[in-house]
Formats: structure tokens, C-alpha cells, sequence
């Protein structure tokens, strides 16, 4: 137990130790929302989508006013740390006013996540020490850490979605699934109502959450006992997303989207197209594009989550492993259709890798995780993989997890539209984030804060990781203060 407070922390500090300079529209606009209501007691962002600091595209006008086109969670969890902070220090810059909404919302769910998946690791099989380890390398070798920086609702949607996940599962992995309680599937319906809250786009995620409720409760108590415990777990989750329906109504008078009443044009129009933007057939195009190509590829910026694939069939072979081998498979496949059929802007704008598949990347992760507990001829290849993925997710976090996307000639999204094979697309690496590297350009962070340049300003982090990789290997191999999960 105590490791995985050692995650917490450690990822915790992780997270708030950088501070991108340019935080983007996307950002913008959930922090416009939190300092309306803290400092101005509205929900309307009109003193803020134009501010120079604060500025955003990513708006809706309705009735004479803008407000965030954004779904709510991020910043109705960051008005509680922003008016503490207003309390303490009333003059805040905007650097340090986005430190804080940041910092303790995204980055302590970035800590939590770590420890809960070391603890769905454990119940893999895993030791305490290789889950500790295990969950460690997946929170640092993917986008799960440069998101874990910025306000943006990628991280607490995995950490809720997750739970809500652990909650449906038997206290025990020797229980029966019978064992779950109702009261626990309410509350693993409250995480997944509470995940779509931070984005729609973990909906699919958590509806994937409650028919597993649905099929697993019902062959362990029959079909109209499971029946009646996944409309419980339906309801939690109806509870979680409220907020969001009391927005709406207060803002536009009805059960509407902000994305209808989008500013911009170009994608208000895009969006009413299709389901919110999503068309079908996908294009198999894309699909390339986002897994495998070095401009928006999974496997290509994460290469860690390539032991997945094989580790997919070692999750199926596990104990009660087919139904979490079925998640992370149909998911992934699910993600990437969805992904693929976002045809006016599949690439995620400014964003480090494809976001839009960040909700299937823990259960990613879980396989991944199965592959080196079975297979121990693997595990050389899986850390060479694992120190590749934290290498880039570090270059991402420490100098601009939402790179810009430079394209040859005329308007970025027409271009990026077309998704033809033949057309060049940037490999933020090479186009980004090594040349800025090269020539010092770094986020701000702590290192910075003390008088540090360029690289060496991420030393002392790179410190904390060392000494905490020494605590790690003096601990014992069987961890006597560990809970049975």
C-alpha cells in the first residue's frame, strides 16, 4: 500500500512540474468558465475569450454572450482549487492561475490513476513491486503524462473511468462476481456518469462499463437480477452527468449540446454533421494515419503499447481475463472507427498523439501489463519499448504537449482534411519538439523557476525519478504491507 502512495505522489509532482507557455484554445476555454465563476459569479466567458493570456476559438454564442463550448467537468473541479487560491493570493497571473487549476485537478488524478492501475496490475498477477513498476511505465510512456500537464479532460476521464471499472469487478479477485454489491455498481456508475462529465467522448467507454455490469451480474444472479443492478449502475451514472444537464438548461434553456451553438462556422457546420462530427464509413485512411504514422500514430509515439497485441491474448488466458481481453480489444477497435469517421479534424488539432483514443489506452495498458507477466523472455524488449515511449512523452511534457501543426501550404485544417497518403504530414519529434530542444525552447517548470535552461531545467525531476527508482529497488519482493486487492 505504501508504494502506491509513493505513485501518487510521485506522479502528482510529475505532472505539476511543467507548465506549458501556450496553453491553446482548447485549454482557454475550460479556464475561462472557472474564472468566471470565481471571479466574476457567471457562467459567461465574455471577459475572457478575447483577453490577451486568455483568449479562445473554442466558444459558443448564445443569446448575446459567449460561453465555453465545453463539457463542464474540468472546470467544475478546478473552481474549488482556483478559489482557494484566490483566497490566499487575490493578484495571480495567468501562468499561476492555470498552475493551480491544473496541478490539482489533472495532475493529482494523473498520481491517482498510477496507483490504480498498479492496483488492477496486482490483480493481474503481477508482484507488488513489478505492478508498482508496471503502472509507473504506463503513466510515463504514453500521453497519459504530457495531458497530465495542461487542463484538459483526458486524464481524470481515465482515472474515473477506471474506477468505475475496478467497481464493477469482485472485491476479490478469488470472489465470485456475485460479490459485488449493489451499492458498489451505484458508485461504479457515479465514475462513469462523472467521465463522460469531463468529455463525451469516454460515453462509448463507460456504455462498454455498464453492459459488462449487465453480462457479468446477470450470469452470476440471473437475468432480471442483472437486469435491475445495471439500471442501478445506469442511474449512478445519470447522477455523475447531471451537472452538465443543469448547465445546459441554465445557459441555452434546453438539453443542448454548446457545440450546436458553436462560434466559429466552420465547425459548427462540421459538427452538425453525422453523429457531433462522426461519419460513416470510416476512413481507413485515417486509421493508418493514427496508429502507425510518425504524425498522429499510437504505436508510433507510444511504442510501449505495442506489447498490447500480443499481450491481448495473455490478458485472455488469464484468469477471469476473456471478458477484460474482449474490453481492451473492442475498444481499441471501436476508438479507432470513431476516430477515423471524425473526418473535419480526425488529427485532434494541436494535440500530442491521437487524443481521441486516450479513453481506450488504460485498458491498452492492461494487456500490455499481461504480456510481461506471462511472457519474462519479453520483458528486455518490453522496457527498451517502455524507455523509447517515456523519452518522447518527456519531450512532449517538458517542452509543448500540443505541438502546432505546420502544413506546406494553406489553411491547416483543409489540408489535414484530406488524409491522403501521399501528402507530407509532420512528425512533431523531428519538427517540433527536437529543434525547439536544440535551441532551449522549453516549457515552464520548476527547473526553470530556479534559474535553469533548456534541458537542464528537467534535471531535477529526472533527480526525484532516480531516487524514486532507488526507493523502488530497495524495497522487498513480496511487500508485507500490501492489501490483497
Amino acid at each position: 500500500m505504501r508504494g502506491r502512495w509513493l505513485l501518487v505522489l510521485l506522479g502528482w509532482f510529475s505532472a505539476a512540474y511543467f507548465a506549458p507557455r501556450d496553453p491553446g484554445w482548447n485549454v482557454n476555454s475550460r479556464l475561462a468558465l472557472v474564472y468566471a465563476v470565481v471571479d466574476e459569479h457567471r457562467l459567461t466567458i465574455d471577459s475572457f475569450h478575447e483577453r490577451p493570456g486568455y483568449a479562445t476559438g473554442d466558444k459558443a454564442f448564445f443569446d448575446g454572450h459567449f460561453y465555453s463550448d465545453k463539457v463542464i467537468g474540468n472546470a467544475l473541479f478546478a473552481v474549488p482549487p482556483y478559489q482557494v487560491a484566490r483566497w490566499l493570493t487575490p493578484a495571480l497571473s495567468p501562468e499561476a492561475k492555470r498552475w493551480v487549476c491544473t496541478a490539482f485537478t489533472v495532475g493529482l488524478a494523473f498520481g491517482l490513476l498510477l496507483a490504480l492501475m498498479a492496483h488492477l496490475i496486482e490483480r493481474l498477477g503481477a508482484p507488488p513491486r513489478q505492478a508498482t513498476l508496471l503502472a509507473a511505465l504506463s503513466g510515463f510512456g504514453t500521453m497519459l503524462f504530457p495531458y497530465a500537464t495542461i487542463l484538459m479532460p483526458y486524464v481524470p476521464g481515465c482515472l474515473l473511468l477506471m474506477l468505475g471499472y475496478r467497481l464493477t469487478l469482485a472485491p476479490t479477485p478469488e470472489e465470485d462476481l456475485g460479490a459485488v454489491a449493489p451499492s458498489r455498481l451505484a458508485l461504479a456508475g457515479l465514475c462513469l456518469g462523472l467521465s463522460v462529465l469531463f468529455d463525451f467522448l469516454f460515453a462509448p467507454a463507460a456504455a462498454a462499463v455498464l453492459l459488462h455490469v449487465l453480462l457479468s451480474q446477470s450470469r452470476a444472479r440471473g437475468v432480471a437480477r442483472g437486469l435491475g443492478l445495471t439500471a442501478l449502475s445506469a442511474f449512478g451514472a445519470f447522477a455523475g452527468l447531471a451537472p452538465q444537464l443543469v448547465y445546459s438548461l441554465s445557459v441555452f434553456g434546453s438539453l443542448s449540446l454548446p457545440y450546436e451553438y458553436e462560434h466559429d462556422p466552420f465547425f459548427r457546420e462540421a459538427m452538425a454533421g453525422g453523429l457531433m462530427g462522426i461519419h460513416w464509413p470510416p476512413d481507413p485512411r485515417v486509421l493508418w494515419l493514427i496508429t502507425f504514422h510518425p504524425f498522429r500514430g499510437l504505436f508510433f509515439l507510444a511504442p510501449l503499447l505495442l506489447a498490447a497485441l500480443p499481450g491481448s491474448v495473455a490478458l485472455a488466458r488469464g484468469p477471469h481475463g476473456l471478458p477484460r481481453a474482449v474490453m481492451a480489444v473492442a475498444l481499441s477497435v471501436v476508438y479507432l472507427l470513431l476516430n477515423a469517421g471524425y473526418r473535419h479534424q480526425w488529427w485532434g488539432g494541436w494535440a500530442c498523439g491521437p487524443r481521441l483514443l486516450l479513453p481506450a489506452v488504460p485498458f491498452l495498458l492492461l494487456a500490455a501489463s499481461a504480456a510481461w507477466i506471462t511472457w519474462r523472455a519479453a520483458r528486455p524488449l518490453i522496457l527498451i519499448l517502455a524507455a523509447v515511449s517515456i523519452g518522447i512523452q518527456l519531450l512532449a511534457a517538458g517542452i509543448d504537449p500540443q505541438p502546432p501543426t505546420p502544413v506546406p501550404a494553406g489553411d491547416a485544417n483543409l489540408y489535414l482534411m484530406q488524409a491522403t497518403l501521399d501528402q507530407w504530414y509532420p512528425n512533431p519529434v523531428r519538427t517540433v519538439w527536437l529543434p525547439r530542444l536544440s535551441h532551449g525552447e522549453v516549457a515552464w517548470s520548476l527547473g526553470t523557476a530556479l534559474g535553469l535552461r533548456g534541458w537542464v531545467s528537467w534535471l531535477p525531476l529526472l533527480l526525484v525519478w532516480a531516487v524514486a527508482a532507488a526507493v523502488w529497488l530497495r524495497r522487498p519482493a513480496a511487500d508485507p504491507d500490501t492489501v490483497q486487492s
